[in-house]
This record gives structure tokens, sequence and C-alpha cells, in this order.
């Protein structure tokens, strides 16, 4: 290895590391003060980034109704033994934040699915198709 105005070159394979810290004259000081950085960094991540506040995980944007829940469990179960794709419109409500079903309409034609989202307003598809598995033995 030699170092290079602050690139340190891997003769094995010609790879590039940019010595992130400055100062370093030989390859042995830039190796071991950039390890010492990276010891130093992975420390600083496992002490504050993992650690959680305890109410963080309650917070929600979006909620579901159990209307909804059990709109999606039907759907799920409903279309399981499908031979065509089936899809279902779901859409934000702004007022009580709360993820809703467009209609109860289920399309199984996707040029009607398409034409049936709007152009500038968001909505999500839940998309059911069948999966073939072929065995090849």
């Amino acid at each position: 290895m030699e170092s290079n105005g602050g690139w340190i070159n891997d003769e094995m394979g010609g790879n590039k590391l940019h010595a992130i810290v400055g100062g370093a004259t030989s390859p042995t000081s830039a190796m071991s003060r950039l390890d010492w950085h990276l010891h130093q960094f992975s420390h600083t991540i496992s002490q504050n980034q993992l650690t959680r506040h305890p109410k963080s995980s309650e917070a929600r944007l979006y909620t579901f109704s159990p209307e909804t829940k059990n709109a999606l469990r039907k759907f799920r179960l409903g279309t399981s033994r499908a031979k065509d794709p089936q899809a279902v419109i779901y859409q934000i409500d702004k007022s009580t934040m709360e993820i809703k079903q467009v209609d109860e309409t289920i399309y199984s034609n996707m040029q009607e699915l398409s034409d049936e989202l709007p152009d500038n307003s968001p909505r999500y598809v839940l998309l059911s198709y069948p999966l073939t598995m072929v065995r090849l033995f």
C-alpha cells in the first residue's frame, strides 16, 4: 500500500480509500487513524442512534379503523384463490388521517383500475395476483 495525497492505494486490487483524517504521512498512521475514527463512529451510533425514546414507537401518522382492517382481511382471504389479478383502491382521509377504502369495487381489469385513479391525488392500490409455482423435478 502507498499513500498518495490523502488516498491510500491498495497495490493488490487498485482500490482507493480516501483517508478522512488529515496529516497522515504514512499508510500505517492513516489506517490506524481511520480505524480509530471508524471505531469512534460505530461506538457513537451504538450509544446514541440505537436507543429509542420509550414513546417513539407509539406515534402513528395514519390509522386504520376496525372497518378498514376487516375489509383488508376480507380482500386478502377472498382473493387468495382468484385466477385473475384483483385490486382495491385506498386513500387517506385528510380530516381524520385514516386510511380508507375509496369504494367497495374490486377491480379485475387493470385498464379500468388505471382509469379510476386520479391524476392529482394520491391513491394506494392493494393488488392481489395469482402466483403459479413450477416444479422443476
